[in-house]
Parts: structure tokens; C-alpha cells; sequence
């Protein structure tokens, strides 16, 4: 060896002599005291093109690349300068002839590619990658990443013009890597080879990504807009763009470089335009972005996207955070057009919604749009609700404006017909004087004013009403207002219509106001005696029923009024002869001129005439029914009501005609009456012995409203109802709820449910009630998202029902959780990761071991090395998460945002295609065991979605575990046929979800941007659609579990063994 190097060294030397050598230590390293003689040698300039070519003559090519740790022959040769490039280009002439070394020159440039862009050698690595191009297609994609990351623009475009796909998916994406790792100047030459709006991964445009990083990336995206050639066809692209700036607060003028390259209407891929972004997100950019509809062109297609933009800005105005000039130029662009958020969403409506339906709002729409926009047939329930407005102030405008255009009196008069009944239940009795006084209403309106003015006590507005044509005596109602008044004990009400009326007015029934005024007693009896005064003395007689004082009876007989007083023993006497024998005419005639509410002796206590009717049924509960609205007693004697509900209902019988009894009663009982007796809530006392019937319950319900269950004494009874089996009931209560007219009410019934729900929580899970839970969150559910505690507790729920392992809650409550957050339009990833915090705040507040662990596990598929008690739970989340499962037929009717889940999926469902998959797995079986797990799991996080293809990476064949023999083979075998049956699965599933993507965006995206309408076939289409898309993922990742039981059964072997 030593002779050798000598020889050599020589500037003369024989060739055969050196052949000799050779031939002397042919099996021998070339190398002395560690160190290789030829790689020094070539150092030394000693290595010719002819010494080299006999050495690998002798030695064979191998020689070249044996390497120290001064490096190897090719090394050497391989390195930049003029003297090497005769040795370089005869050596690699050898190599081409040898496809077994092309590979290992290729495998070697492979692993010392970052070390030749670093040391000056890339214009060498660029000549042996075009040289060997049909081999390096893998190798100059990784060679293009090391040059972006290495900010070497000249490699990137020489790169670029060998053909590298600058767009490659996932970690080869150089666009990604340069604008993750802040690369700027690579990021300025990729776009001017590709375009800053290429889509990464099909996800989103590089635009949208760098203005996502924000800082200089951002600025050199928004600069190469100009020069791109998408601009018109991917303005999508741009729209989500503006609102990434937005949502970073970036500079103004970068935003309005972006909003001069689109037309303000375009949208984004969830169908929201450029306006309503700008508007919804900065209000410094308003001005801007309302001035830039004057050059849309795309103002009739997109009419709704400027209606969202009004409302958006009326929300603003109403919070006082915009200027209220906008919505009058969003008016003025909207002339002739239709003001309608969507189909059958009109502003009018969804501003009422929002309460943002302010006095000085609603003028500037009617100054802008005139009247009859009210009375558009889009409108009509609009109208009904701003006229029971509590703010009379609305209904005057209106009634002003009509008197104007008296072409919509007639409209209005008709819908004040129809609502008059509700503004009377809800005391609106200045909204009913102002339609009496302005309008030609019906004696119907005219009556419900004076009731109304009775009711209230207010003197003033009992004149009034009569001053305006009510009639005092009218009974349309059942009762004239004279004895509404002392039903109601109205004295000041009484005093004036004794004052405007006439004391001996006779009702249908025979009786005067007068024998009225003198069975109810103390100040009425009085005042009606003193009424009598001044008038003709009357011969008339009267027989009354009960104590009348000898005050009274002397100034009746002083005015010439003869009064037979009939003993109350006398009266009750008969009452009982004529219910007990069931003499129908007899207890009529009793009526006439008595109460229902009269009491009667028994011999436990006394009742009231009413209660025993009630008890005997029949004809006779049926009269006492039909007399109940007449009684003036029915607020103090309002228990007996109570009890006679309580006798019925324990009658049983025919559950029609006991519905209808109870309904009648009720509709009697005040409103302010507690439902109690003997201080006991009657509704629990029946529940408790199974009387109180669905049918009933509904009846309650209807009559009394969803407020009788929220009352302090049916605390228990509420309890009940939220987790009973049967579910029924619940639907009932939540239906009452969602039909509770005033708004404020109803969220306050929706705040004590949930209150209700929060504490029955758990016995909800535990004893799986699924449809309970899924009523509550159907109809109530977002306001579990308004208050983050509940938010939290939404969260425990989840983790409870994973850790009882109740799949089917599960998949309710993560339907429900996106439902809600989709409303907030989140995208997936952030509703994903709000889940994740969640079940980890909750988890830890909550003791439950293992919840840390949610942040790291929810998006991952990779568990943990050492698994702790609590993972399950979480991982249960995330498999039913992925199965998708849990969005098959969620509620989309009025929340047409949640289809923005659907278009989202495609995403998350998107899979690695088989030549990948195959690509992958055959490079990572390569790897050693060694550090295996630690790789694949760094190597899968760089990997888009692909979450069931990703199972097959955290795999490896374990055949080299295996002795050879029989069971090698077969395992090679299965293994071989399992491979083989999930990569034509993958195929499959492709297809599908080609299928189902190409559906999402002809549809789906286009129903979001209202260029579609959204029906019931759609809606069909949609899940049917969706459903097969889940099914083909079950498949598949059935399939891919086959495949890794086979490590579990080679382990089952070790172990045996």
C-alpha cells in the first residue's frame, strides 16, 4: 500500500506497475493508518483520468465509493473545479453503464444534497439531476425544498425549468415551506415561475396562506396579485384573502389593493361577499367598500349579498359603532330590488330577530322604500309583529304613512283585524285606542278597548272608549263590561260605567247591574244603591241570595225598591236538590240569578256549586262550564276552580270530553293564580299518581302556558319531565316554550330549562336518555354557546357520555357542539380546537384524569407512548369525530350556515391516492426499527388529512420478527393480499369522494353563495350523498384494520413463543 501511494505520487509512472500493485492488496481497504490513499491523492492532483479508470478496472466501481472521513473518490471528483471535470465526466461515463451504481450515486446525492447547496456545489448537483432526470424526480422535489429553504433563487428556477412541481402535495410543497419558514426571497421567485393564486393541496391559495403568516410574506403575496393569471377565476381566492387581513388588522392600504382586484360582490367559497366581510370586520374600510358598488357588474345576480351587507350595517348603526349614511347609499343601490337576506328571509324579519329594528331604523327604510314595502306578501309577518310592538310609536307611523297612500288602509285594516285578539292579550290597550281613533275598525276592536280600559282601572280611557263607540252593554264576549269590572273588582272602572251606563241594565241572563253590584257587596252595593238616587221611584222587586246589611235594604226601600232576601240556607238547599237529581232546569234557573262559585254546605266542608256539579258530570258539569265565565267572583274564589280541575281530572272517563272540561276551567282560572292546593302543586300531585295524561299535559300547556313550569312549587315536577323516559312530555314543554310570543319571556323560560338541564346532566348520560337530551339541544342549544359556563358543561357532557360509553350521545352532542360554532362561522379546524381546550378546561376543573391530553389527541391519530387512565374518553371523541357520523340529518332548516360543514368535510375526508400510499409505505418499510415510532409520528404531522390512510404508515412489516419457515411466508402472504384489498378500497373511495366533492361545489357551495335555493331535494341529495360518503370511510377503515391485525397476531406469536 505504502509502495503504492509512492509510485503514485511519482510525475512519472508505468501503469502496469500500478495494474501490479493492485493486484497485490485486491482484497484490502486502500487505506493507510485509517486514512483512504486515493481521496487524498486527488487532493494532491496525483489521480489521472487513465490511473483512475484502471483502478476501477481492477477494483471495480464500488471503489469510488468507499469514504472516510475526509470523503470519498466521487467526493472528490465530484467537487467543483475545472482539474476535477475530466475525472468527474469519465467517472460518471463508467457509472451510466451500471444501473446498480446510478442508483447508489443517486441514493448518495440524496443524502448529501443539503450539504453541495451548502458548500458551493450545486451547479454540479443541478448537472447530475438533469444528467439522471428520469431517476431523480423524488430526489429534485427535495432538492427544491432545500433551495427554498436555503433562499438560493438560482437553484429554484433552474429546478423549476427541469420540471419540478413547485404546487407538490403536502411536505413537498415549496410554496408552504417557504412562507411557514419566512423565506422571502424564495418566496418572490416561486411566484414569479407559479402564481400567488395556486391552491395548496386544493385547500387554499398561497395568497391566503401568506397573508395567514402576515409580516413581510404577506406583503410580497398582496404585490404579486398583479401579475397573476387567475385573478379572474379565482376570485374566491382573493375574498378570503381580504378577510384574512382583515382579521389581522394589516394595513389599510394593502386590504384596498385587494378589494380594487375584485368586484365587492364577489364571494368567498362559503358564499359571503367582499361587502359584507369589510363591513362586518372595519369599519375604516366602509366608505371604501360601499363606494366600490358603484363599479360592480354584478349587482342583480348577488342582490342578497347587498341586503346582509344592510343588515350587517343596521346592526352596527343600532350598536352605535357605524354611520348611518350607509344604509341609506346600501338603500339607494337596492332600488327595485327585493329586500331578502335569502329566499323567505326578509331583512324586515330578521331585523325584528336581532332587535334591531329601532324607531329611527324602521323610518329610514319606510322613507327609502315607501310604505308598501310593508305590505309585500314577504312581508306579512313582518307587519303582524311590528304592529304588537310594544313601542305604540311603530303602528303610528304606519296608520300616518297609510293615511297618505290610502291604497294599503284596507291591507292594514284587515291585519289589524286578525291581530286585535293578541294585542288585547297583551294589554296593548294604546295600540287599540289608536286604531279605534284613526282607523274604522269593527265593534269588535271597539269592545276589546273597552275591556281593555276596564281592566286596566283607568276612568279616562272607559270614557274614552265608550266616547268612541264601544258599547257598554255589549256581551260578544260572554260578560258586558259591567260585570267584567267586578270580576276583575274594577271599582274605578265600575263607578264610571255606573256613571255613563244605567244601574237596572239587564245581562242576557235577567240580571241587573244593580242585583250584580249587591251579591258581590261591601263598596259596589253601595255605590250602586247610591246610583239609584234621583231616579223614578220603581215599583220592581228583587230577590237576592245571601247577607245584604239593613243599611242597604233601608235605602233600597227608602227609594221604593222592595228586596226579598232569600237565606243562604234556602239557596243551598236547592243547588244541592238540583245537581243531586240532576234537574237540569232547575239548577239553569238558579244560575240566572246566582253564582257557580256560590258556596254550598257538605258535610266535610264547604264547595262550591261548581266543584259539586263538577263531581256529579254529566249534563250538570256542563252548565256549571258554560256558566263559569259569567261568575264575579272568579278571582277570589279562584281555588275552587282549582279544585274542580282536580275533581274532573280524577273522574277519568272519556279523555276528549275531560281535556275539553279541564281547557274550560282553566280558560277561567286568573292568569295570576298559582296551580295549587293545599299549598301543593297540582300538576306534581297528578304526575305523582299517574293522572296527569299526555294529552292533558298538552292542555296545561296550551292554556296556561310554558311559565307554569318554571313557577317556584313545580321546581320538582320540572325535574321529572327533563329526565323521564317518556320524552314526550319534555317536547310538549319545549313546543310551549318556542310558541311564547313575548321574547323576553321565552329566554327566560330557555335560561330556567337549562338551569333545569344542568342539574340532570349526568342522570341524563347515565341513563342514556337520548332523546331527552337531543330535544333540549335541538331547541335550546345555542344558548349553551352564549354562556361559556354552559359551554362548559356541554363539554363535560361530552366527556361523560364517552367515558359511559354512549356512542349515540356522543354523536348528538358533537352534531349539536358544530351546529352551534358554525353559526359563529368557524371554521372547522377552529371549532375542532375549541373542543379540544374545552374538554381540557373541563377535564381538569372536573378531576377527570387523562383530559390534559385532549389538546394533543383531537386531530391526532398517533397515541401517546405511555397511555394514562382517561385517554379512552378522548380518543372515543375523536374516532366518532372522524367518523362523521354523528352530521347524518342534522336540523339545517333556518341555519343554512351549517351547510358550511358539509363543504368543509371534503377536506377532512380527503384521503391519500393509492400511488401515494404505495410510495409512502414502500419508502418507510425502508427505515430501521430504530427510532420507528418517533419518525413516523413526526412524518405523519406534516401529512394533510388522510386520516385513515395515515393508520397505514403507523405500520411496518414485522416479518423480520419472524423465523423463516412456513409462517414467514404466510404472514408475507396475508400481509401481500391485506395490502392489496385496502389499496382497491382506496380506489374506491376515491371515486366517491371525487364524486362527492365535484356534488359540494356545484351544489352545496353554490346554495351558500344564493345562486341556488335550498329545498327539500337538495336536502335529500345532500345526506344521501353524505351517507355514502361515510359509508365508503367505514369501509376503509375496516379494511385498514384488517391490515393491522396482522402486527397484533405476529405479536400474539412472539409472546407464545
Amino acid at each position: 500500500l505504502r509502495s503504492l501511494k509512492v509510485l503514485i505520487e511519482k510525475e512519472e509512472f508505468e501503469i502496469d506497475s500500478i495494474e501490479i500493485l493492485l493486484s497485490y492488496v485486491q482484497n484490502k481497504k486502500l487505506e493507510i493508518g485509517g486514512s483512504l490513499i486515493l481521496p487524498e491523492l486527488i487532493d494532491l492532483g496525483k489521480i489521472t483520468v487513465v490511473l483512475l479508470n484502471k483502478i476501477i478496472e481492477v477494483r471495480g466501481l464500488d471503489e469510488v465509493f468507499i469514504e472516510d472521513s475526509k470523503g470519498s473518490v466521487l467526493w472528490k471528483v465530484l467537487s467543483p473545479g475545472l482539474k476535477m471535470e475530466e475525472l468527474r465526466n469519465s467517472l460518471l461515463s463508467k457509472i451510466d453503464y451500471s444501473r446498480v451504481h446510478v442508483e447508489k450515486l443517486i441514493n448518495e446525492l440524496a443524502k448529501r444534497a443539503d450539504e453541495m447547496l451548502k458548500n458551493r456545489m450545486e451547479g454540479v448537483l443541478l448537472q447530475l439531476l438533469e444528467r439522471y432526470s428520469e431517476d431523480t424526480e423524488e430526489l429534485r422535489q427535495e432538492v427544491l425544498l432545500l433551495a427554498v429553504e436555503g433562499n438560493k433563487e438560482n437553484i429554484i428556477e433552474n429546478l423549476c425549468d427541469m420540471g419540478v412541481d413547485i404546487n407538490g402535495e403536502d411536505e413537498a410543497n415549496s410554496y408552504r415551506l417557504a412562507i411557514e419558514n419566512e423565506r422571502c426571497n424564495s418566496l418572490v421567485k416561486l411566484l414569479e415561475i407559479g402564481d400567488v393564486l395556486d391552491i395548496i393541496n386544493e385547500e387554499e391559495s398561497v395568497l391566503e396562506m401568506s397573508i395567514r403568516k402576515g409580516g413581510k410574506i404577506a406583503q410580497i403575496a398582496v404585490k404579486a396579485l398583479g401579475q397573476s393569471k387567475y385573478k379572474e377565476t379565482r376570485r374566491e381566492a382573493i375574498v378570503e384573502a381580504i378577510k384574512l387581513e382583515l382579521d389581522r388588522e394589516i394595513e389599510e392600504q394593502s386590504i384596498k389593493m385587494l378589494i380594487k382586484e375584485v368586484d365587492i360582490l364577489d364571494t368567498d367559497l362559503m358564499g359571503e361577499s367582499a361587502l359584507e366581510i369589510v363591513l362586518k370586520m372595519d369599519n375604516r374600510l366602509s366608505d371604501f367598500a360601499i363606494n366600490a358598488l358603484g363599479r360592480t357588474k354584478r349587482l342583480d345576480e348577488s342582490v342578497n349579498c347587498v341586503v346582509i351587507a344592510l343588515k350587517i350595517q343596521i346592526e352596527k348603526v343600532v350598536k352605535q359603532s357605524g354611520d348611518i349614511k350607509h344604509i341609506e347609499s346600501l338603500l339607494s343601490y337596492l332600488k327595485g330590488k327585493k329586500l331578502e337576506l335569502s329566499t323567505n328571509r326578509p331583512l324586515f324579519t330578521e331585523l325584528i330577530e336581532s332587535r334591531s329594528l329601532t324607531l329611527p331604523i324602521f323610518d329610514i327604510i319606510i322613507k327609502n322604500r315607501g310604505i308598501k314595502e310593508l305590505f309585500k306578501e314577504e312581508n306579512k309577518e313582518a307587519l303582524n309583529r311590528i304592529i304588537l310592538m310594544k313601542n305604540v310609536d311603530y303602528l303610528l307611523r304606519i296608520i300616518d304613512e297609510v293615511d297618505e297612500d290610502n291604497k294599503y288602509k284596507k291591507s292594514l285594516l284587515g291585519t289589524v283585524e286578525l291581530e286585535a285578539k293578541e294585542l288585547c292579550k297583551r294589554n296593548r290597550l294604546s295600540h287599540i285606542m289608536l286604531l279605534v281613533e284613526k282607523l274604522k275598525v269593527s265593534n269588535k276592536i271597539k269592545q276589546y278597548a273597552l275591556h281593555l280600559a276596564v281592566k286596566q282601572n283607568d276612568r279616562d280611557q272607559v270614557a274614552k272608549a265608550i266616547g268612541l263607540g264601544a258599547s257598554i252593554d255589549g256581551e260578544e264576549y260572554g260578560v258586558n263590561s259591567y260585570i267584567l269590572s267586578i270580576q276583575e273588582d274594577r271599582y274605578a272602572s265600575f263607578t264610571k260605567l255606573i256613571e255613563l251606563g244605567d244601574i237596572l241594565h239587564k245581562n242576557n241572563n235577567g240580571e241587573s247591574v244593580l242585583e250584580l253590584a249587591l251579591r258581590k257587596g261591601g263598596e259596589y252595593a253601595k255605590h250602586a244603591v247610591e246610583a239609584l238616587k234621583g231616579r223614578k221611584k220603581s215599583e220592581a222587586e228583587y230577590s237576592l241570595t245571601g247577607v245584604i246589611g239593613k243599611e242597604i235594604l233601608s235605602k233600597l226601600a227608602d227609594l221604593g225598591y222592595r228586596v226579598t232576601v232569600e237565606t243562604k240556607q234556602s239557596k243551598v238547599q236547592k243547588y244541592k236538590e238540583a245537581i243531586e237529581q240532576e234537574d237540569i232546569q232547575l239548577l239553569e234557573s238558579l244560575l240566572k240569578k246566582g253564582d257557580v262559585l256560590d258556596t254550598v254546605n257538605t258535610e266535610t266542608k264547604d264547595k262550591s256549586v261548581l266543584e259539586l256539579a263538577s263531581s256529579k258530570g254529566g249534563e250538570c258539569a256542563d252548565i256549571v262550564l258554560k256558566e263559569l265565565p259569567k261568575s264575579i267572583y272568579l278571582k277570589e274564589r279562584a281555588s275552587y276552580i282549582i279544585a274542580a280541575i282536580e275533581i274532573i281530572i280524577y273522574r277519568d272517563g272519556d279523555i276528549e270530553k275531560l281535556v275539553k272540561r279541564v281547557g274550560a276551567l282553566l280558560e277561567n282560572l286568573p292568569v295570576e293564580e298559582d296551580l295549587k292546593l293545599e299549598n301543593k302543586s297540582l300538576l306534581y300531585s297528578m304526575m305523582e299518581v299517574n293522572k296527569l295524561k299526555l294529552d292533558l299535559f298538552e292542555k296545561f300547556m296550551e292554556i296556561r302556558g310554558a311559565g307554569e313550569l318554571f313557577k317556584e312549587y313545580n321546581k320538582e315536577l320540572l325535574r321529572i319531565i327533563i329526565s323521564m323516559e317518556n320524552s314526550k312530555y319534555l317536547l310538549i314543554l319545549v313546543e310551549a316554550i318556542k310558541s311564547t310570543k313575548s321574547k323576553g319571556e321565552k329566554e327566560g323560560y330557555i335560561e330556567n330549562l337549562l338551569i333545569g338541564v344542568e342539574d340532570s346532566l349526568e342522570l341524563l348520560v347515565e341513563s342514556g336518555r337520548f332523546a331527552n337530551l337531543k330535544i333540549i339541544l335541538d331547541n335550546c342549544g345555542d344558548d349553551f354557546i352564549v354562556e361559556r359556563s354552559r359551554d362548559k358543561k356541554l363539554g363535560k357532557l361530552i366527556y361523560l357520555a364517552a367515558r359511559k360509553q354512549k356512542k349515540e350521545i356522543v354523536e348528538l352532542l358533537l352534531g349539536n357542539f358544530v351546529s352551534f360554532v358554525t353559526k359563529e362561522d368557524l371554521s372547522m379546524d377552529k371549532w375542532r380546537e375549541r373542543l379540544s381546550k374545552l374538554i381540557v378546561i373541563v377535564g381538569k376543573n372536573a378531576g377527570f384524569p387523562g383530559a390534559e391530553l385532549a389538546g394533543g389527541l383531537i386531530g391526532e391519530l398517533v397515541k401517546p407512548k405511555e397511555r394514562s387512565e382517561g385517554v379512552d374518553e378522548i380518543m372515543c371523541i375523536d374516532e366518532i369525530y372522524r367518523e362523521g357520523k354523528w352530521a347524518i340529518g342534522i336540523e339545517i332548516e333556518g341555519r343554512k350556515n351549517l351547510l358550511k360543514y358539509f363543504v368543509e368535510s371534503v377536506k377532512s375526508f380527503k384521503e391519500m391516492s393509492r400511488k401515494k400510499l404505495e410510495e409512502r409505505m414502500e419508502s418507510y418499510f425502508k427505515k430501521e426499527f430504530k427510532g420507528f415510532k418517533d419518525w413516523v409520528r413526526k412524518e405523519l404531522g406534516k401529512i394533510e388529512n388522510s386520516c385513515i390512510t395515515k393508520k397505514m404508515l403507523d405500520s411496518r412489516d414485522m416479518s423480520s420478527e419472524l423465523a423463516e419457515g412456513d409462517e414467514k411466508k404466510e404472514y408475507q402472504l396475508r400481509k401481500e393480499k391485506k395490502l392489496k384489498e385496502v389499496l382497491e378500497e382506496l380506489e374506491k373511495y376515491n371515486k366517491i369522494h371525487d364524486s362527492y366533492r365535484k356534488f359540494m361545489k356545484e351544489k352545496i357551495t353554490r346554495v351558500l353563495k344564493g345562486k341556488m335555493e335550498w329545498d327539500g331535494y337538495l336536502k335529500k341529495d345532500l345526506f344521501d350523498n353524505y351517507n355514502i360518503m361515510i359509508e365508503a370511510r367505514e369501509a376503509l377503515n375496516a379494511k385498514v384494520g384488517e391490515y393491522k391485525k396482522e402486527e397484533i397476531k405476529i405479536e400474539a406469536i412472539k409472546m407464545a413463543s
